[in-house]
């Protein structure tokens, strides 16, 4: 009970179905799932854990995301390739980087709501061929390249924040814009 490190933990094991109970004083789990191919359910992720980055990054068969805990800063990458993943789940509003967090997840078709805190989202949602509409994008984001990239299925661009400083390719590949 008094691990805080779980990063790499179980990385790349790909027999991995059923995750075991994280303790509750973990407060890193970078990359900590990530290649669990064949894990099937998220573990209960306690209050305490700050970073999450590619924490389940390349886990195919993971059809629902955790709750994510309201200390969590950090979803740098978590979800990438998690292509069973339909829907996102509640981005806490201590979040600041989301940086790639869904990018290839092809089965979301719903996107969460960006808190205002956020300012990274490159590559967020890029190749979500099943978005058709995007999220609210907060002031506080300054950088959105490749956010959208390969989005074929999205119909309409947000609303862009005023202090947007990289954009590049965002909706690169997004056949189906209308507006």
């Amino acid at each position: 009970n008094s691990v805080t490190n779980m990063q790499f933990c179980f990385s790349g094991c790909t027999g991995l179905t059923e995750a075991p109970a994280i303790p509750n004083s973990v407060t890193d789990m970078l990359a900590c799932f990530s290649g669990c191919t064949s894990l099937i359910q998220a573990p209960f992720i306690p209050d305490s854990v700050t970073n999450m980055g590619l924490c389940f990054s390349d886990c195919t068969s993971l059809t629902a995301a955790p709750v994510l805990p309201c200390s969590v800063t950090n979803i740098w990458g978590c979800f990438i390739n998690c292509i069973g993943l339909t829907k996102a789940p509640a981005i806490p509003e201590s979040v600041t980087n989301m940086r790639s967090c869904f990018f290839g997840c092809t089965s979301l078709t719903e996107t969460p709501s960006i808190p205002e805190l956020v300012t990274d989202l490159q590559f967020c949602f890029s190749g979500c061929t099943g978005l058709t509409e995007a999220p609210v994008i907060p002031n506080s984001v300054t950088n959105m390249e490749d956010c959208f990239k390969n989005c074929a299925s999205l119909t309409k661009v947000p609303s862009l924040p005023k202090g947007i400083e990289y954009i590049s390719n965002c909706f690169s590949g997004c056949k189906n814009l209308t507006g």
